[in-house]
């Protein structure tokens, strides 16, 4: 786990942390709460075992993938599995608002995945078409997760929206993760007061695409990121840096309707982009979405456990791995 990692599990387990005040959360509500964070981070490594055979990946975070090691067609079956493993769980919590949220997120996936594997040709649609793609391939997990926890521990549908928008935001921001999706919700005054409960938290997250992680992939080294530099590009993508790039270098637009598949394609855009500031511009554009969470998390009353999300908002945009 790196120093970053370390970082988030100490506050995740600082906000999860069960206290005698929290006297309005039954234990079986907790429980099924933890059990929305595992569910959550089950549907994302099966994703991640997904991902990397439709990529044909060979390493993640440093380490061989599963399909490297296990072959195509069981790394399907092993991501299948755990899928499964995570829906068993899903039906046991026994809410059918807390399971249909959380079914919405792997129809995302699929659809993200699809929106993944097609370019659009008029250049005003490329922007709005990677970010529908990062949101369901991103934050969705992150935005529903929050919501789930926040219905079974709030009746206020005002708390599950800020709980929704507040995960969103930073799921855009940042690429859903291999920590554990800790989420617990904790009760502020009465039954029915207006911050009667709050969600508390999701997780930060190992990169894969989105924003910040779209900024690393062309100023960090293989080593940091423990994948090669320029994945995407090799993956065909045109990603934040690109886009922005593209703004400024109009012969880009050929290059990202062919996916970067010519010689050279991928050396060029690369050098594009760092010519450009199509890396600030995504910066700023994660900047953004930070702030837009951190102001919608700010309408629930000052608490620890607030500020502890407020910090985990700031902390995604100064990683560098």
């Amino acid at each position: 786990m790196s120093s970053f990692h370390k970082m988030i599990a100490e506050k995740v387990l600082g906000v999860i942390s069960v206290k005698k005040h929290c006297f309005l959360l039954t234990r079986d509500m907790q429980a099924s709460q933890r059990t929305i964070a595992l569910i959550a981070e089950m549907i994302h490594t099966a994703s991640l075992v997904h991902d990397d055979v439709i990529d044909d990946a060979s390493s993640r975070r440093g380490k061989h993938t599963v399909n490297k090691i296990w072959g195509e067609k069981k790394a399907v079956l092993a991501g299948d599995l755990i899928l499964s493993a995570a829906s068993i769980a899903l039906a046991r919590i026994g809410n059918t608002t807390v399971i249909s949220i959380l079914t919405q997120v792997i129809e995302d996936l699929v659809r993200g995945e699809f929106l993944q594997l097609g370019s659009k040709e008029n250049e005003n649609e490329r922007f709005a078409h990677y970010l529908e793609k990062t949101f369901k391939k991103t934050a969705s997990l992150i935005a529903n997760s929050c919501k789930a926890v926040s219905v079974l521990g709030c009746p206020d549908p005002e708390v599950h929206e800020i709980a929704y928008q507040y995960g969103k935001n930073v799921g855009i921001a940042f690429q859903v993760g291999q920590l554990l999706c800790q989420s617990v919700a904790r009760w502020y005054g009465g039954p029915g007061g207006r911050d009667a409960g709050v969600v508390v938290l999701v997780t930060a997250l190992s990169p894969s695409h989105q924003l910040i992680d779209d900024v690393l992939d062309f100023t960090s080294c293989s080593d940091q990121m423990g994948k090669p530099t320029s994945a995407d590009l090799k993956l065909g993508l045109a990603t934040g840096p690109v886009l922005f790039a593209c703004q400024q270098f109009p012969e880009m637009n050929a290059m990202i309707m062919r996916r970067f598949s010519l010689p050279g394609d991928v050396d060029r855009a690369r050098q594009y982009v760092l010519q450009s500031d199509g890396v600030q511009q995504t910066t700023y554009l994660a900047q953004r979405y930070c702030h837009e969470a951190i102001r919608e998390i700010s309408k629930l009353r000052p608490s620890p456990e607030r500020e502890a999300l407020i910090q985990l908002s700031e902390i995604v945009l100064t990683r560098d791995k």
